[in-house]
């Protein structure tokens, strides 16, 4: 059996990465990790991603393996700077405003569940977070709740784009989809239509209840200063409902002016 640990004069450095091919792929998503970059006073999120085993077979059958000195990189990431911890926002018209993160969100559980997916999200749902937490627990917290979808599957496209300090192509995750869009080479997939709908649902109990407790069908929508809407109904009393300094904090989950205070951010993309 191989040395797991080599003196450095033993050592001869690792071989070369091969970024995948630009095109549409099947993908397994990893455990979500909570990302602070230097330079930055807002965390990020980021989805470790990986081929499906198939899609992995395919790949190779249609582009080949690596040549020698090479190896084939099979697993991107969703997320990064560009994915901001915001499950979206209700504007002054009373109109749902998404991120990057709702779209992967709500992609993640099949082609057939986006809707409900997206409309649990539009009415609050977001993990059980206190401002007596630390930073340490609320990231678990976050990470746990967000570890539903964890080993879950997503289409998504690859394209390359240069690095900005380096200027070297770098494959680029993006394009979310739920498995079973139309006009895909993977098909319906009813058997990962029904795994999504029971994931879901669980992921609504785990939560907190039904998707009427969840405010899907009740919820009051709030502005971006977490105050409800005009012409929008307030939202029911609940015993999981907590108030937040200046505002009534909803039954269905933390808004987002309460999520952002947890890390003493702004909303992402708010506007002024």
């Amino acid at each position: 059996m191989a040395n797991w640990l080599k003196p450095s004069t033993k050592n001869t450095g690792s071989s070369d990465w091969v970024e995948l091919a630009e095109g549409v792929y099947r993908w397994v998503i990893g455990k979500p990790e909570i990302k602070w970059f230097d330079g930055s006073e807002k965390p990020s999120i980021q989805f470790p991603l990986r081929l499906t085993d198939s899609e992995t077979t395919r790949y190779k059958a249609e582009y080949g393996e690596a040549e020698a000195g090479k190896q084939q990189s099979y697993r991107p990431a969703f997320g990064g700077h560009t994915v901001g911890m915001s499950l979206g926002w209700y504007d002054k018209a009373a109109a749902f405003q998404t991120t990057n993160l709702v779209d992967f969100l709500t992609a993640c559980m099949g082609f057939k569940n986006q809707k409900a997916m997206r409309s649990w999200i539009e009415a609050g749902a977001c993990p059980d977070l206190d401002e007596a937490m630390s930073a340490e627990e609320q990231e678990a917290a976050i990470v746990g709740w967000l570890g539903y979808i964890e080993n879950m599957e997503i289409l998504g496209s690859i394209a390359h784009r240069p690095n900005k300090k380096t200027g070297e192509s770098m494959a680029r995750f993006g394009g979310p989809m739920g498995v079973g869009a139309p006009g895909t080479i993977w098909g319906a997939d009813p058997d990962y239509q029904s795994l999504g709908k029971g994931k879901l649902r669980a992921w609504q109990i785990a939560t907190g209840g039904s998707e009427a407790e969840q405010g899907v069908a009740e919820g009051a929508a709030v502005s971006e200063r977490g105050d409800p809407l005009p012409g929008m109904p307030e939202a029911a009393p609940s015993v999981n409902g907590m108030r937040m300094d200046d505002h009534e904090h909803p039954s269905t989950g933390m808004c987002q002016v309460c999520y952002s205070r947890m890390f003493e951010q702004e909303p992402e993309a708010v506007p002024a």
